[in-house]
């Protein structure tokens, strides 16, 4: 079927003059992300069409010479508009040297329409190409549903051009006049019908998608501090819990409060309290890693969400933000501390179980003295016991942590212990091979435990068995994932001891187990 091209210039002038309209109605006055150059282009676009379907009744150099600069004008400000968005910089010579190469081109060739369309094909295939390196240059920048529309606009369009430069080459009096009806004018108009509107549509979703990741990403922000705020740490939180739960990867939660910060609001004022916050943050900030996640969790408070971190990597950061807080000063020599108290996520934790125990701990700070940091469990420290740059703690038994069921206390004095060791075989540099043996019998040797202790709860009333064994489940699985991956050299001895040691053993005991120590003394 063919259509009738004068009739197609009417639709594309109509359209592109709807468009302009629209959109110059919405953006007004102000420039929005490219739409400014968006709305140019769209005028210049229904000006090209209205001189192509004036042709035979003006002179042919305004419908011909004109009318084709301008359509590949209207290319040009579409480059332009994608890197205003982009908030990149496009050399001149790249947009407006097509618009002289036809203006050229077509005041030399004005008798010849193969090579006109052979040249205008040329040169509409080099924008289409600037384009679409420029959209799928950095995606970061164009992200979302809108560039497609544009990238699809682009492919009818390159295609055609490809046609219609090869059949220009092929049957040079294929078309002896624009208004002609044939199946080829048919495609090229067609396809700028359509390729106009997926380009336009496509343009303004992407700019809505980038308003609203603007918006959404000042809804997560805390505008005091600039550092991300609740929604956005537990989103991140949930993320990592996900991450953890499917591929083994530790992730540690260290939460951080300004020691008597009342006190120098009541001191200095809130001005001068509002400063102290942005400086803290800003000192936390250098302490940690691009990946990690630093949030204000409200008034002096704030949390880092540590990803790939286990238990010794947390300490590290933590000990290092104290620190720098300790010894930097803000607006001409006030000084404060902080305590912080930190805990890794454990296989079986919920967001608000994780939370809850690196409160604990930061609540344990403070209560110790203020200016220090805690963990979730007991420790100690042993001088000299460095690997990697990051400390290596041990795990310290007391004897408020026995059940009153020396079948279950037993045991869990064995692990701790067996624990202390490896880390202490590690610091010595033993062989992989030995440490991977060590390792496995310590897990075996847990996994036994899980059995008898399992085995104890059945005879007692304890509510939440079929989770407790589940939970054992997830810890034996995870412990063998994350050997394999040792073995494998994908992931590092520390990393895998801070699971073995902290998690399997301490966090554990020193949490899940103590949830049935009622029960198993009654049951003596």
């Amino acid at each position: 079927m063919l259509i009738d091209i004068p009739t197609m210039f009417v639709v594309i002038i109509t359209m592109s003059l709807t468009l302009s309209i629209a959109i110059g109605w919405v953006v007004q006055r102000e420039d929005h992300d490219g739409l400014r150059p968006l709305i140019f282009g769209l005028a210049l676009n229904a000006a090209a069409y209205t001189l192509f379907a004036l042709r035979g009744r003006i002179p042919d150099f305004w419908s011909i010479c004109v009318g084709n600069v301008a359509i590949v004008g209207c290319h040009s400000l579409l480059i332009f508009a994608v890197a205003e968005f982009q908030r990149r910089r496009v050399p001149r010579l790249l947009l407006w040297a097509p618009v002289a190469v036809i203006a050229v081109a077509f005041g030399a060739f004005m008798s010849d329409i193969a090579i006109r369309v052979t040249i205008s094909s040329a040169v509409f295939l080099v924008q289409d190409l600037v384009l679409l390196r420029l959209l799928l240059g950095d995606l970061r920048k164009t992200v979302g549903r809108g560039q497609h529309l544009i990238v699809v606009a682009i492919a009818i369009n390159l295609v055609i051009m490809v046609y219609r430069a090869f059949i220009s080459f092929t049957d040079p009096h294929f078309i002896h006049h624009i208004t002609d009806a044939g199946t080829s004018q048919t495609l090229v108009y067609l396809s700028a019908f359509v390729s106009l509107t997926l380009a336009a549509v496509g343009f303004v979703l992407m700019t809505k998608e980038s308003a609203d990741e603007k918006t959404r990403q000042m809804a997560m922000t805390d505008k005091l501090t600039a550092c991300w705020n609740r929604f956005r740490i537990e989103e991140v939180a949930q993320h990592e819990l996900a991450r953890l739960q499917r591929y083994a990867t530790p992730v540690s939660l260290i939460m951080i409060d300004i020691d008597h910060f009342k006190s120098i609001n009541d001191k200095f004022g809130h001005a001068t309290g509002d400063a102290i916050l942005q400086g803290f943050a800003a000192t936390a900030r250098a302490c940690i890693r691009n990946t990690d996640v630093l949030g204000r969790w409200g008034g002096e408070e704030f949390v880092v969400v540590l990803p790939a971190s286990g238990f010794s990597a947390a300490a590290d950061t933590a000990e290092r933000i104290r620190q720098a807080v300790e010894a930097a000063e803000y607006l001409g020599g006030i000084t404060i501390t902080a305590s912080l108290g930190f805990s890794s996520c454990q296989s079986t934790d919920t967001w608000n179980d994780w939370l809850r125990r690196a409160d604990t701990a930061l609540y344990q700070a403070k209560a110790r003295g203020r200016n220090r940091v805690e963990a979730e469990m007991p420790l100690q420290s042993p001088a000299d016991r460095r690997r990697s740059g990051a400390e290596l703690l041990q795990i310290i038994w007391r004897q408020d942590y026995e059940m009153g069921c020396q079948a279950i206390d037993t045991p869990h004095r064995q692990l701790f212990e067996l624990g202390n060791q490896l880390i202490e075989v590690m610091t010595q540099g033993a062989p992989k091979d030995d440490l991977e043996r060590r390792i496995a019998e310590f897990v075996a040797l847990a996994e036994d435990h899980f059995r008898d202790e399992e085995a104890i709860l059945q005879g007692t009333e304890f509510p939440d068995l079929a989770a407790h064994r589940e939970q054992h489940r997830q810890l034996i699985e995870r412990a063998t994932t994350l050997m394999a991956r040792h073995q494998r050299g994908q992931l590092e001895t520390l990393e895998l001891l801070n699971f073995i040691v902290y998690e399997l053993t301490a966090q554990h005991m020193l949490g899940e187990d103590r949830k049935f120590r009622r029960y198993v003394q009654d049951s003596r």
